[in-house]
C-alpha cells in the first residue's frame, strides 16, 4: 500500500458524539458507544482515493467496530476499527460471532483490553485468555507490535500492550508493524504497513474528453 493510500484506525475513546471532523482528501466514519456520550467507539479514516465499501457497524456496550471492504491484491478484504470496553464481560463466543461476520479475508485492530504472553505482554489478565483460546480453534493470527501500546500513569501499573492486530489468514499480503511514540494520550499508536495494490477510486465522469485549445 502506497503511503498516499492511507486507512487510520481511530478509537474513538474521548470523541464528543457531536463533534464533526474534516480532513481534505479524507473520509471519516465512526461508530460512537450506544449512550452516546464520550467515551469508547470506533471510527476508520479513509482516503478518498482508496475504492471502498461501508459495510453495517456493532453499536454495543460490550463491543463497538466500524468496518469497510476494499481490495488487497485483487481479493476483497474487510478492515476494521474495533474497542472492547475493560470493564464489560464479552465471551469468546461473542467475539468470534463477529469475527466470522467478517467473512474470509479481514484485518480487525483496536484496543481489545486483553493481555497475553502471546502477544507479547507483560503480564495476563482474563480477557487475554479469550482471543487465545479463539487462534487456538480457528486459523485466525495475532499481529502485535514490540513495544508496549499502553501507558499508564499510576505508579502500580506498568507500560504493556493492549492494541493490536487480528487476522483471517492473508497470504496475500506482506506487511510490517511498527510502534509510533508520540504520546498524545495514554495509549500510542501502531502503524501497519501493507505492501499490497488496491483498486483505486475511479476518475469522475467528465464531458470533455480532453483539454481545450
Amino acid at each position: 500500500m502506497k503511503p498516499n493510500y492511507c486507512i487510520y484506525y481511530w478509537k474513538n475513546k474521548y470523541q464528543i458524539p457531536n463533534t464533526k471532523l474534516f480532513f481534505p482528501g479524507f473520509k471519516i466514519f465512526r461508530t460512537d458507544h450506544p449512550d452516546k456520550t464520550a467515551h469508547s467507539g470506533t471510527a476508520i479514516i479513509i482516503s478518498s482515493k482508496i475504492q471502498y465499501q461501508l459495510l453495517p457497524s456493532v453499536q454495543l456496550p460490550t463491543i463497538q467496530s466500524t468496518t469497510v471492504q476494499i481490495t488487497l491484491n485483487h481479493v476483497p478484504t474487510k478492515i476494521s476499527s474495533v474497542y472492547l470496553p475493560p470493564h464489560l464481560a464479552i465471551s469468546s463466543r461473542q467475539l468470534n460471532k463477529f469475527l466470522k461476520s467478517l467473512g474470509q479475508q479481514f484485518l480487525v485492530g483496536g484496543d481489545f483490553n486483553a493481555k497475553h504472553s502471546q502477544l507479547g505482554c507483560i503480564s495476563e489478565n482474563q480477557r487475554g485468555k479469550m482471543p487465545q483460546k479463539i487462534t487456538k480453534n480457528t486459523p485466525y493470527i495475532f499481529i502485535s507490535s514490540k513495544g508496549p501500546t499502553y501507558w499508564p500513569q499510576h505508579h502500580n501499573r506498568h507500560p504493556d500492550i493492549l492494541d493490536f492486530f487480528l487476522s483471517s489468514p492473508s497470504r496475500h499480503i506482506k506487511h510490517s508493524v511498527n510502534n509510533l511514540n508520540d504520546l498524545s494520550s495514554d495509549h500510542t499508536p501502531i502503524l501497519l504497513t501493507m505492501i499490497a495494490s488496491i483498486e483505486p477510486t475511479p476518475p469522475h465522469p467528465s464531458l470533455s474528453q480532453g483539454p481545450i485549445k
